[in-house]
């Protein structure tokens, strides 16, 4: 049921514009490689909207059970546990509906892979699961015959998987890189940054690195990251993130607010995305507790799950500040602009890790389109494509500090409005996926181009091998 239910999402007319371009036949080919889809948060929703935003390529996906959740079981949000579903049933017969439709092949997780995650032993688990995905992976890329793999990010299981079927089937891959995502899963996770599992990581992530024919990545720090800590030898480019304008329109009217019981008299500061360590979801209790204690008429709109969400719902409770704090959990992506659309002012609280260092946050971009003023954490990679015109800057991430950024900005509306404009300006002039799409289908196309002969002779040949077939 829910694996239909999708498959008419990816597939059905109404929607193929949201994240595919038109499906005209001949041209170049791309299969793209990724855990969710639809996309769940916004380092997810990336690759699908630039490739919706690429005219010249046919895409064809490739859905890789998430691992987080493969691990992680029961204890993940409902949201995701869901995703699994997508991932069962006859994996001849999804290759076969989705190839039919060239849209989307959700990988299958047979049962008895499904029980081995569920006894707890990942590391057995996932020694069975890789080889499993990777020779569906290798028959969907010889069926599919595409010009390039693109993997949506350097993850474990999805990445690997990309990389190694690319390999074995003789295709260029285009690794793309969202995060430093050793450093996240550490992060996520609790790690000992230095202890086994964390090494195991690293070398996991430096041999997908490894494999790519070519590289991009969301910012300049991200890169740095890639060449030095992974010691990737392949060309690396610079792709930012950036927004829908279309979709995180200025005018988009707001939610009701009387829906979720906040004042009408009420300033509003929103908080969207993931709640965890790195997010910045500690400091929210104290800073939340010092600007209500300066202005009564304040609600703090947190928009996202996460592993630290359930600590700082308690946390808000046990200072009793329920008041002015209002949770709506994971939403549905076509309710955010709406729900931005009430804020009087947006946040990104993070503090500063290796983590949060390298990245510019999908949420920025969002929030310049809807003409919000922002306050975030000066951070290396957020200042590659803002400065002190768009966004107020902090130096740290210490309540005190951010409790007087917003209370400062407050007090000052006129410093709000032209953060706002001069955010939503840039943001439309340079900064949306229209505008980025076209780089990002420039570096598939010299994926593709700078293939050595004999590679690309091979290529061809297994191309040709799966047409005779």
């Amino acid at each position: 049921m829910l694996l239909g239910a999708i498959e008419n999402v990816a597939a059905s007319p109404s929607r193929r514009g949201r994240y595919f371009p038109s499906r005209a036949r001949g041209g170049s080919r791309a299969l793209i490689f990724a855990e969710y889809f639809p996309p769940y948060m916004g380092s997810d929703r990336r690759l699908f909207d630039l490739i919706s935003n690429i005219d010249e390529w046919q895409v064809d996906v490739a859905v890789v059970p998430p691992l987080r959740v493969l691990i992680c079981g029961e204890g993940t949000e409902e949201a995701l546990r869901l995703r699994l579903e997508y991932h069962s049933g006859s994996a001849a017969n999804v290759a076969e509906r989705c190839l039919d439709d060239r849209e989307v092949c959700y990988l299958k997780l047979t049962a008895s892979l499904r029980r081995l995650w569920s006894f707890g032993c990942s590391p057995l688990a996932y020694a069975c699961t890789v080889p499993n995905l990777v020779m569906q992976a290798v028959k969907l890329i010889r069926r599919s015959k595409p010009d390039v793999v693109v993997a949506g990010h350097p993850s474990y299981l999805c990445g690997l998987v990309a990389v190694l079927s690319a390999r074995i089937a003789g295709v260029p891959v285009l690794l793309d890189y969202p995060d430093a995502w050793t450093p996240l899963a550490i992060e996520t996770a609790g790690l000992r940054p230095l202890g086994l599992t964390a090494r195991i990581l690293y070398a996991l992530e430096a041999f997908i690195a490894g494999q790519a024919d070519r590289i991009t990545s969301i910012t300049a720090e991200l890169a740095d990251y890639v060449r030095n800590t992974m010691k990737a030898e392949a060309p690396i480019t610079i792709v930012g993130n950036g927004g829908d304008e279309r979709t995180f329109a200025w005018d988009t009217p707001a939610a009701d607010r009387m829906a979720f019981n906040i004042p009408s008299d009420h300033t509003v500061v929103v908080y969207s995305g993931r709640l965890e360590c790195w997010s910045g979801a500690a400091a929210l209790v104290e800073a939340v507790k010092l600007v209500v204690r300066r202005r009564q008429k304040t609600t703090f709109l947190i928009i996202g799950d996460g592993n630290a969400a359930q600590a700082l719902r308690q946390a808000i409770r046990a200072e009793e500040l329920e008041a002015h704090v209002v949770f709506l959990g994971y939403r549905p992506f076509a309710e955010m602009p709406s729900l931005i659309a009430l804020a009087d002012l947006a946040i990104i609280p993070f503090p500063r890790t290796p983590t949060t260092n390298v990245c510019a946050p999908i949420k920025l971009y969002e929030y310049m389109l809807m003409k919000k003023a922002i306050i975030t954490t000066e951070l290396r990679g957020i200042r590659e494509s803002v400065s002190e015109d768009h966004v107020h800057f902090i130096a740290d991430l210490e309540p005190q500090t951010l409790a007087g950024a917003i209370l400062e900005l407050f007090e000052n509306a006129d410093r709000r409005k032209d953060l706002a404009n001069r955010a939503y300006e840039l943001a439309t002039a340079r900064l949306t996926w229209r505008s980025i799409a076209m780089q990002f289908s420039g570096e598939m196309r010299r994926t593709v181009d700078a293939l050595p002969a004999s590679r690309r002779e091979r290529a061809a040949a297994v191309r040709l091998h799966a047409t005779v077939k």
